[in-house]
This record gives structure tokens, sequence and C-alpha cells, in this order.
């Protein structure tokens, strides 16, 4: 098994001590493609990500997602996917058709959240500055759609399937999964492992100016999908 892990570092700081602190506790191998920060999000995926990858599974995620299993992320997280029947995708947090709770168990750390007077989240067992989001589970979930910050791709699929760069920044994964079921006949699903979303970058100043607002790509999945799907997740297609 190999996995590879794919991600745009548009900060140096932010990757040190967030994903590439959690790359450097793995204790299994893998390999790592670093894309293009000077483009957009999607396209430096796009391109960054040969045609025929040499590898099982590429994990494609944002610069500030933090690993928690103890150095066994990336093998745990290979062993579930080898398990799955007619895996498409996989990731950490989704949504069921119609259901704005999310699906997955982890800690999230907002930019724009003031924690100083909220006392530490317990999870798992260690203390963490943040809020838990979704419920906890121990084996896979099926859902609709997953959130693009870190999700797995067999290289079997992304052979045939490719994001598409429409989606510059925002609800690229919700797309991906959506293109992988209606165009291959996959499915996505929710793998129970522990993670903590630093999300340095979340409606901080000049977030929008960088990554877009996110009204254009939900009408752009409206357009793209409502004729076969009435949500994606939350979002009502046909509305």
């Amino acid at each position: 098994m190999t996995i590879t892990v794919v991600t745009s570092i548009t900060d140096d700081k932010i990757y040190d001590e967030c994903l590439g602190a959690s790359l450097r506790r793995q204790k299994t191998p893998f390999d790592l493609i670093k894309t293009d920060p000077q483009l957009k999000l999607t396209e430096s995926y796009i391109r960054g990500i040969p045609n025929d990858p040499e590898t099982d599974y590429l994990l494609v995620t944002h610069q500030d997602m933090v690993f928690l299993e103890d150095g066994y992320w990336l093998d745990k997280a290979e062993k579930f996917c080898d398990s799955l029947h007619k895996l498409g995708v996989a990731g950490i947090a989704g949504w069921h058709v119609n259901s704005s709770i999310v699906q997955g168990f982890f800690v999230a750390r907002y930019g724009n959240e003031d924690y100083t007077n909220r006392p530490p989240v317990r999870y798992h067992g260690k203390k963490y500055v943040g809020e838990i989001r979704g419920l906890p589970f121990r084996e896979p979930k099926e859902v609709q759609v997953l959130d693009d910050m870190c999700i797995i791709i067999p290289s079997e699929v992304w052979r045939k399937q490719k994001f598409d760069a429409a989606f510059e920044f925002h609800l690229n994964g919700q797309d991906y999964c959506l293109a992988v079921k209606h165009n291959l006949g996959l499915r996505t699903y929710v793998l129970p492992l522990k993670t903590y979303e630093v999300s340095t970058t979340s409606y901080v100043d000049g977030y929008f100016e960088k990554h877009g607002r996110m009204e254009p790509a939900e009408q752009l999945l409206k357009r793209k999908w409502r004729h076969l799907e009435q949500y994606a997740g939350a979002l009502n297609l046909r509305r």
C-alpha cells in the first residue's frame, strides 16, 4: 500500500505547525506533492497530481489540518479505504442528503473565533482549544458529500475522474462526490479518524479576496447537479 499526500502551501508557518508536523510524526511511508500556491486551489491540485499516479491513494488536504492518531493516521486511513465497497472518495467530514448535521467527529478551531475565555474541549482524552463538531462513531459511514478540507481518492478513481476547476476553492469536494457517484457509480464515506482542523483562514481579513465568496460556487453546484439531486448535504440545489 502507498499513499500520496497532496497540499498547497500558502503559509510555511501554518503548514509547519499543522500538516507538516503531522506528517513528520507518521510511522508509515508516504509521498508528498506540494502544489503551486500561486494557482487557485483546485487548479493547483489538477496540475500538481499526475494523470496516472503511481500510488494507491491520493490524500488531498489543506495545510492547516492536524492528524491525531499517534503517528498512524495515514496507516489507518489506508486500511479503512481498503475495506470499503465501491469506494469513490473518503473524508473526515460530510453530510447525508438534506442534513445540516456534520457526519464526522473532530475538533475545529476557526481563525475568526476568540477562544480565550472558553474552556478547552476534551477530545479522546486530550484537551484542545476549539469546538467538537459531529458525533462519535466507530466504523466508516456512507454519506452523500464531503468537505474538501481532507479527502482521500483512490488513484484508479482519479484516473477516470478529475476535479472540476470551475470550483476554484469552495465546494470542490461536494462536486467531486457527486461526480464519482453519477459518472462512475461509486460511493462516498466518512472515516472515524481523529483530526484537528485549525482553519486559520476562516473568514479572517482578506479571506474572501483570496478565496472568493461561497455564493458563486453554490450556484454552480446547483446548475450542474440540480437535474440529478435535490440536495447536496444541507444545500438545496433546486431552490
